[in-house]
């Protein structure tokens, strides 16, 4: 008879000292904002639909980022990203708006351990993008295009 009540207190300790808060979060988990590995690019890359902010053809690195074509309420754009959007979703899916208000669905995933790299490949083919920024307002990266050329993105949250 003894036993039952011992164990009983046992089991109560137990279940006291398993709280919510004092269990780590899973490692693998991104969903949750209070695990360290939260902050991650992954993280961040899904956190927002980005909007450009601007673009550069001709990207050498962050001093030399080439020439701007595109800045967010710029009077002298040479190409026009007003409305294009880019949502990236936990699932490894990305959706694109276009300037013309045409949905491109793409998969993307990272190719390096650090997650600094990554493909997003569409209908139009793959494409192999370098992160220089991520956070949760910025969106800096690059990839060279078929021809060879660089092309450097910063975008910023869509409103």
């Amino acid at each position: 008879m003894r036993k039952l009540p011992i164990l009983a207190l046992c089991l109560t300790i137990a279940l006291a000292s398993c709280q919510k808060s004092s269990i780590p979060p899973d490692a693998n988990s991104l969903n949750s904002s209070t695990s360290s590995d939260a902050l991650t690019n992954r993280y961040y890359l899904t956190a927002h639909t980005w909007m450009y902010n601007k673009y550069y053809i001709g990207y050498i690195d962050s001093t030399h980022k080439g020439k701007l074509q595109y800045r967010r309420g710029g009077s002298t754009n040479l190409i026009i990203l007003d409305n294009t959007r880019d949502t990236y979703f936990k699932d490894n899916t990305e959706t694109e708006i276009d300037e013309n208000g045409n949905t491109i669905p793409a998969t993307w995933h990272f190719t390096n351990e650090l997650r600094t790299k990554y493909v997003v490949t569409n209908y139009t083919g793959s494409y192999h993008i370098t992160i220089v920024r991520l956070d949760n307002k910025h969106f800096n990266w690059y990839y060279t295009d078929i021809h060879g050329v660089k092309r450097y993105g910063e975008e910023i949250p869509a409103n």
